[in-house]
C-alpha cells in the first residue's frame, strides 16, 4: 500500500508562485503569495480584473489548496473615466448575441462596474459579467443581475438534472453529495476530494436550466498525494 502524506504549506506556496509566475497571461511581478493551513492568500496588484480572477482560478487548482483569499488590487496602467468605461461595457453587452442588453443597467463608480437587471438564465448573467470584466479600465464588477427564467422548471426536475450533470462530468458518486433545490436555488452539501471538484460541481449546477442561484456547501477532504 502506498504511503500517503499531506502537502506542507511551503510546498503548496512554492507551486502556487511557480505556476503564477510561469503563466504568460498574468503580470505576476506584482503578486505576493502566502499559504497558511492550506489557505492561499494573494496580495499585491494586477493591471485588470481579468488577471485578478485568473490568478484566483490558477491558485485554486494547485494540489493542496483548500481555499483562496484573493486580496489583489487592480490598478489599470491607463485610468479611464467612468463614463467611457460605462459606454464600452454597454457596447460589449450589445455585441454579445447571447445577452439582452436592454434588460441590464450599467453604472460605473471609480472604475467599479455595477450590473443590475433581470435575465432568463445564469448563463446570460455570467456572460454579462465576463463582458464587463474585460473592458479596459475596469477595476471590479459587481453583478447584481437577477435570474428569473421565463420557463418554469420544477425543483425536482432541476435537482435531478444537477445530479446527472455532476455524475456525468465529474464521474463522482452523488451518494456523497446531497442536491436539494428550493424555488430554483440549488443547495450542494457533502464531500469532494479537491477544491477543483467543488468549483466544477458548483459551475455545473449554475449552468443547469432553471437554476437561479447556487449555495455551495461542499466540503473538501484533506488533500493527500502518494
Amino acid at each position: 500500500m502506498a504511503i500517503r502524506h499531506s502537502r506542507s504549506d511551503a510546498e503548496i506556496e512554492r507551486d502556487v508562485k511557480d505556476t503564477l509566475y510561469a503563466d504568460v497571461r498574468i503580470s505576476s511581478e506584482g503578486i505576493e503569495v502566502e499559504v497558511h493551513g492550506g489557505v492561499a492568500y494573494l496580495r499585491g496588484n494586477v493591471p485588470n480584473a481579468v488577471q485578478k480572477a485568473l490568478a484566483r482560478d490558477i491558485a485554486s487548482r494547485i494540489k493542496g489548496v483548500q481555499r483562496v483569499v484573493n486580496e489583489l488590487g487592480v490598478i489599470p496602467p491607463e485610468p479611464r473615466s467612468d463614463a467611457d468605461i460605462t459606454a464600452d461595457v454597454v457596447t460589449a453587452l450589445t455585441v454579445d448575441t447571447l445577452v439582452d442588453e436592454d434588460k441590464i443597467n450599467v453604472t460605473t463608480a471609480d472604475g467599479v462596474v455595477y450590473l443590475e437587471g433581470t435575465v432568463n438564465s445564469y448563463t446570460e448573467r455570467k456572460l454579462a459579467y465576463d463582458d464587463a470584466r474585460q473592458v479596459a479600465g475596469v477595476v471590479d464588477v459587481i453583478n447584481e443581475v437577477v435570474v428569473a427564467p421565463s420557463y418554469a422548471h420544477s425543483d425536482e426536475d432541476i435537482a435531478r438534472e444537477v445530479r446527472h450533470q455532476i455524475e456525468d462530468n465529474l464521474r463522482l458518486d452523488t451518494s456523497t453529495i446531497q442536491v436539494q433545490v428550493r424555488h430554483g436555488v440549488a443547495y450542494l452539501r457533502g464531500n469532494v476530494a479537491t477544491l477543483e471538484q467543488r468549483w466544477i460541481a458548483g459551475d455545473l449546477a449554475r449552468w443547469t436550466p432553471g437554476v437561479i442561484d447556487v449555495v455551495n456547501d461542499l466540503n473538501v477532504a484533506a488533500t493527500e498525494e502518494p
